[in-house]
Formats: structure tokens, C-alpha cells, sequence
């Protein structure tokens, strides 16, 4: 099967980003059941696969994106899943903590998005972040954990 085009990328980016912003919506509405969630992630994850599928042309659309004079706070979500799949380079993480530097809803974003990924599949990142002393590191790996309600240990102390 031939790898898709750019335009087919650039469209499940944005799928993904509709996707998860009318998953984000769906948590809070009481008219979603449970069936509803499964359903939305079970299309989340389609369009995801093709993007982790072509990583490295899903990664330079969305570092176009981010490089542009507007992003929007959606675009987040695709990176963050590029970014912290087992075949990322660390520069896209890199690249992202650099993106979010300080700002708020760019950093819950993040964390939303970690919280929603598979705890096995972020440990290992998760344990790296706890062992550097960086303050934006800590928060993010202590709140991930939070989400996925994992004990962080003597972590917490040494944050704290």
C-alpha cells in the first residue's frame, strides 16, 4: 500500500483534531453515553493510526503548522501523540515543551492528551520527567499520573 499523500495526512490531522475537540465536548454532555465515547475513540484512533503510520511526513505538517503565524490549540493533540509514540525522536518532544513553554492552556492541553494515552506506553517518559529537576517536567509527569490515577511515590515529596 503506497504511503498516502500530504493531503490525505493534512486531512487526518484534522480529523483527528475534530475528533478529539468533539471527544473533549462529549466527557461533560450528558446526552453522550459510553457507547458514544467508545465510538468517537474508535475513530480517533483510525485517523491516528495513519498518522503514526507516516510519522515523519504527520510530523512535518504539524511542524508547519506550528511554525505558522497561528496554530491553533487542536494541533497540539496530533503532536503530542507523534511526539510520545515508541518511534519519536526526542526532538519532537523537545520541540514541543519548547512550543508550550508557559502557557497554561497549552500545557493542560499536553496533559489532557498524555492523560488520555495508555499509561504503558507513557512510563517510561513519565519515570524521566520525575528525575529531572525541572519544574514544568514534574508538573506535567505528577498530573499525567494524576489522570491515570497512578501513585508517583516519594516523587510527590521530592516535588513538593
Amino acid at each position: 500500500m503506497p504511503a498516502p499523500l500530504n493531503n490525505e495526512i493534512t486531512q487526518s490531522i484534522q480529523q483527528a483534531e475534530a475528533l478529539w475537540k468533539r471527544r473533549q465536548i462529549a466527557i461533560d454532555a450528558p446526552f453522550f453515553t459510553l457507547h458514544d465515547l467508545a465510538h468517537l475513540d474508535s475513530r480517533l484512533n483510525t485517523q491516528l493510526s495513519i498518522l503514526r503510520q507516516n510519522s515523519a511526513q504527520s510530523w512535518a505538517a504539524l511542524e508547519q503548522q506550528f511554525n505558522g503565524s497561528q496554530y491553533k490549540l487542536d494541533d497540539l493533540f496530533p503532536a503530542t501523540v507523534l511526539a510520545f509514540s515508541e518511534t519519536a525522536p526526542q526532538g519532537w518532544r523537545d520541540f514541543l515543551f519548547e512550543l508550550i513553554g508557559t502557557d497554561e492552556r497549552q500545557i493542560t492541553a499536553l496533559i489532557t492528551t498524555l492523560g488520555w494515552l495508555p499509561l504503558d506506553s507513557l512510563k517510561e517518559y513519565l519515570l524521566q520527567f520525575l528525575e529531572i529537576p525541572n519544574p514544568l517536567y514534574l508538573r506535567i509527569a505528577i498530573a499525567t499520573c494524576a489522570h491515570h490515577r497512578a501513585d508517583v511515590g516519594d516523587y510527590l515529596i521530592a516535588a513538593l
